[in-house]
């Protein structure tokens, strides 16, 4: 909050927030040269956009934003982080404004776990950070599977295969007009062997920032 020149900062627990609060009580804290003083929000955690199930309506359809998305993102990646929480049926990804990609799973229960334990985390560490949503539609069209879609109910969908590029329109949202997949970006793949590691910051204590 630059106006305020405050900021909140959260914590994985309430002992991380009452050490730092303890910590700044005895200790002078500087940022940028500037004292800064610290004390208990009365927020239980930050609100960030789709946090809130109220949002859009609660959907087995979830849309994620990847945010900083330094390594190449695929539908073998996103299945690899997705299907832990719930048997994924479909994925599309999109790149004409950034990254995005939406997955189906099997289920609404499978999509609220998905997101409580997702939404927030870095698919790889410091990058590719997952910002989730529900999605409006309830199902997804998938015409092949390759890199970009895939429809995991139906292996035997022609297709280039994994890893192969496919520019164009390769899915449509049902019901819409929305294209996805088109004009794919190479950033280039990780070292043959490395694979998607996930941080994730569980909500906890939040403390105020002051300076």
């Amino acid at each position: 909050m630059p106006k305020k020149r405050q900021a909140l900062v959260e914590f994985e627990d309430i002992l991380g927030a009452c050490n730092a609060v303890n910590y700044a009580a005895d200790n002078q804290i500087y940022f940028a040269g500037h004292p800064a003083f610290v004390n208990y929000s009365t927020s239980q955690k930050i609100s960030r956009p789709g946090d809130s199930d109220d949002a859009r309506g609660v959907n087995n359809v979830l849309l994620f934003t990847i945010l900083n998305p330094i390594y190449s993102i695929t539908t073998d990646v996103l299945y690899t982080i997705c299907n832990p929480c719930g048997p994924v049926q479909r994925i599309v990804i999109f790149r004409k404004n950034g990254v995005q990609a939406m997955v189906e799973f099997d289920s609404v229960q499978s999509a609220q776990r998905a997101k409580a334990s997702l939404n927030g985390a870095d698919i790889y560490s410091g990058c590719c950070t997952l910002k989730i949503e529900y999605a409006k539609p309830s199902r997804l069209n998938v015409f092949k599977n390759d890199q970009d879609t895939w429809d995991y109910t139906n292996p035997n969908l022609s297709g280039t295969g994994k890893g192969a590029a496919s520019p164009g329109q390769v899915g449509t949202r049902e019901g819409g007009a929305t294209s996805f997949g088109e004009d794919p970006w190479d950033w280039g793949g990780l070292e043959k062997g490395e694979g998607p590691l996930l941080s994730h910051l569980e909500p906890g204590g939040v403390a105020h920032l002051d300076g």
